[in-house]
């Protein structure tokens, strides 16, 4: 008998995926998996901007803000996805024009 295991989205299965039941009746290997949460790395900081984020993790957002006088261009929050990417391109800060 065999058991494999799986994670849900945004978890990370770390050990063995599949399990075998010995004829003793003991399973092998016997150290069962666990499902980590995805980490995205660590946001780069934007030229005359900053990022802001609590967390790394899958579904964690964060947003850019920039100096004064600048304007962010392209969005201003992006999320960690399952595939341990940030979604979207990276914003820039752009003088504000008055």
């Amino acid at each position: 008998i065999t058991d494999q295991y799986k994670c849900v989205p945004g978890f990370e299965l770390t050990g063995k995926d599949t399990v075998y039941c010995q004829s003793d009746g003991t399973w092998t290997p016997s150290e069962l998996p666990t499902c980590i949460p995805v980490q995205c790395p660590i946001p780069d900081t934007i030229d005359r901007g900053k990022a802001l984020y609590t967390a790394v993790a899958y579904k964690s957002v964060v947003n850019y803000e920039c100096n004064y006088g600048y304007m962010v261009v392209g969005a201003g929050t992006r999320t960690c996805g399952e595939d341990k990417q940030w979604s979207g391109e990276q914003p820039v800060c752009k003088v504000q024009q008055l």
